[in-house]
């Protein structure tokens, strides 16, 4: 019965969140017309929403509770399908680092399990640490392999033969040397950018983010979809965020 009870309560923990931002999801539209006066919002857990970006944000939120529970085996993302739909002028990734941040600058590349999901198209990539965004980079490639014997190994659906040899060679460069984690030769996707470009794009709020959040660039003054990952890093520097 003790176990039983465990159980239960393990699940009710998880299903509430799920139940909460789905209703909101389902009511959107009435709710979006009745709060037309009010331009943001907090969802459960302190996360803040902007309204005109409510449907995105709730579907992205609904995906990542799911992420827990996902089975890395059964759930490998289609790696071809999402670096076709990544590229979204708007929208920055940002990352948790605080581990990682060295070899992510070295080598221009941030890592993360195959089964983890990224559910909005990107185009830039931040890396976060201490309640600051430190570095931005333009996402080019997000590629899926193993280390085995010295060599990479294709295990989703990237053609390895699309890598350049300085592609491949700095892949197989983080995995060979970095120390912030015990393996990533197995299981992990690999998001390459041009070059990360330093910048301090603090929180403003003291609320950490939860590995991952999405920022719409477009609601930052001076942003241009035409701006080069250096310029972002420029106009970024300095200015706030929630």
């Amino acid at each position: 019965m003790e176990i039983a009870k465990l159980i239960v309560d393990f699940i009710g923990k998880i299903i509430w969140p799920v139940i909460v931002v789905f209703i909101i999801w389902k009511f959107r539209k009435p709710i979006a017309a009745r709060l037309k006066d009010i331009k943001e919002i907090e969802l459960p857990g302190g996360f803040k929403a902007k309204l005109d970006k409510l449907e995105q944000v709730i579907e992205a939120k609904i995906e990542e509770s799911k992420e827990p529970i996902i089975d890395q085996a059964s759930n490998i993302e289609t790696l071809s399908a999402l670096n076709a739909n990544r590229k979204d002028d708007n929208i920055l990734l940002a990352f948790t680092a605080n581990r990682t941040q060295k070899d992510n600058l070295k080598y221009n590349i941030y890592y993360d399990p195959i089964a983890r999901r990224h559910n909005l198209p990107f185009k830039y990539i931040g890396l976060y640490a201490d309640k600051n965004i430190f570095a931005i980079g333009e996402l080019k490639k997000i590629v899926a392999c193993d280390y085995d014997n010295g060599k990479l190994v294709q295990t989703g659906d990237y053609d390895l033969n699309l890598l350049t040899k300085e592609e491949y060679d700095r892949i197989k460069g983080i995995i060979e040397s970095t120390s912030s984690y015990d393996d990533i030769e197995h299981g992990i996707k690999f998001f390459l950018v041009d070059k990360f470009y330093e910048t301090d794009y603090a929180k403003a709020s003291d609320y950490p983010i939860r590995a991952k959040k999405y920022i719409w660039l477009d609601q930052v003054e001076g942003f241009s979809p035409t701006m080069t990952a250096a310029q972002i890093a420029t106009l970024l520097n300095g200015k706030k965020w929630e």
